[in-house]
């Protein structure tokens, strides 16, 4: 039998390629921190910070109506592919609502909401004394999964109250369902919980709602 090298066959040894992990690795960590970096940014010049107060139950109807904007300002920016990057998804950080940036770091005006707004992100920016908090999980109760959200299809914020977590304080949130729900607790959460109004939540279609949920909690000490 003869065996033919590769000298007579011509041919050349093939290539073995080897999956770079190190570098796929890199790549989603410079992606994070190129995302959280602009948050940052964005955060920082937000302006002055305002002094702590604790929220009263005149507060919660201003929350409701800043969370419905931020709902109506959602929903347009998933109409235009502001980054270029192929995808129209909603706002990941609702500061983009207001300002943003593309691939290339670039900013883009946005103008969906008010600046103001827009960076009301912690309690020393709180609008009305309330602040607003980006929920990027998602926790399923049922079996205890908790999962990104995709921005592509949905978003979560929270309207959460100045407090000292003493007291149970009116939380509001909003989602890509367009709903408002609102729920009495301690302290913020830092999850989007699956299906709100099947885990303690209840949906407010009304401000005249939401007064009377205050007003019910009130009587009730």
């Amino acid at each position: 039998m003869n065996v033919c090298t590769k000298q007579e066959t011509g041919l050349k040894p093939v290539a073995q390629k080897h999956f770079n992990f190190t570098g796929t690795l890199f790549t989603v960590v410079v992606s994070v921190g190129f995302v959280w970096a602009a948050a940052e940014w964005f955060a920082l010049a937000g302006g002055p910070k305002n002094e702590l107060q604790t929220s009263t139950a005149s507060d919660a109807p201003k929350a409701y109506f800043n969370l419905k904007s931020i709902s109506q300002a959602q929903s347009e920016y998933i109409k235009t592919d502001w980054d270029k990057d192929g995808k129209k998804t909603y706002a990941g950080y609702y500061t983009h609502l207001w300002t943003s940036v593309d691939l290339q770091s670039n900013p883009i005006l946005i103008d969906l909401l008010p600046r103001k707004l827009a960076f009301a992100i912690d309690p020393a920016r709180a609008i009305d004394n309330y602040y607003f908090v980006n929920l990027q999980d998602r926790s399923i109760p049922t079996t205890g999964e908790i999962k990104p959200l995709d921005y592509e299809k949905e978003w979560a914020v929270m309207a959460a109250p100045l407090g000292d977590g003493r007291a149970e304080m009116l939380h509001l949130l909003a989602d890509s369902s367009g709903r408002i729900y609102a729920k009495f607790a301690r302290y913020a959460a830092t999850q989007y919980i699956d299906d709100p109004a099947a885990n303690g939540w209840t949906v407010i279609d009304s401000l005249e709602q939401l007064v009377n949920i205050q007003k019910q909690q009130t009587s009730a000490k």
